[in-house]
């Protein structure tokens, strides 16, 4: 009659983009956790869509039919969209990083001005750069990602991004 959840907090980086451990960058090696929840009467589900740390407590909740409280932003595994929007920050280094990925299609910013966008479904070891500042869909990115980036120079006034935008 016991809930088990077992989760981890971040991956870890072996030299695919020149760093080894974690804290390093925004890449999918380092970004991507486990998540497992088991518990007798629970269902198998096998997400790979988008989701955050911040989806764990309302997948308890739901798993246990409990009412979610509003303090919590999340939604449980697998109720999100395939597009759903997701960002990340890496504020710990210099330069800072951001990045902003929907349906696949993800564009990293560091502070300094450098600019990547990887398609996570065809290059999911990001690999292979395909950033054109006249793709629209970069452009869309750049939308959202610059209101992201603004929100996080409020926090940190000391700090300027370069060049942001397509």
């Amino acid at each position: 009659d016991a809930l088990v959840v077992f989760f981890t907090d971040h991956g870890e980086a072996h030299w695919e983009h020149g760093d080894m451990g974690h804290a390093h960058g925004l890449f999918e090696p380092e970004n991507r956790a486990v998540v497992a929840i088991a518990a007798p009467g629970l269902a198998p589900l096998w997400w790979d869509g988008p989701t955050s740390h911040r989806d764990i407590w309302p997948t308890i909740f739901d798993a246990l039919a409990l009412e979610l409280d509003n303090e919590f932003s999340g939604v449980p595994l697998g109720q999100l969209p395939s597009d759903h929007t997701r960002y990340g920050i890496r504020h710990s280094g210099d330069p800072i990083m951001q990045f902003v990925e929907r349906g696949g299609t993800k564009l990293m910013y560091w502070w300094s001005g450098e600019r990547r966008l990887y398609l996570l479904g065809q290059d999911p070891g990001e690999l292979e750069d395909v950033y054109n500042p006249a793709d629209p869909d970069v452009q869309a990115l750049w939308e959202l990602l610059e209101e992201d980036i603004e929100r996080v120079q409020a926090l940190m006034p000391a700090y300027k991004p370069v060049d942001v935008g397509p």
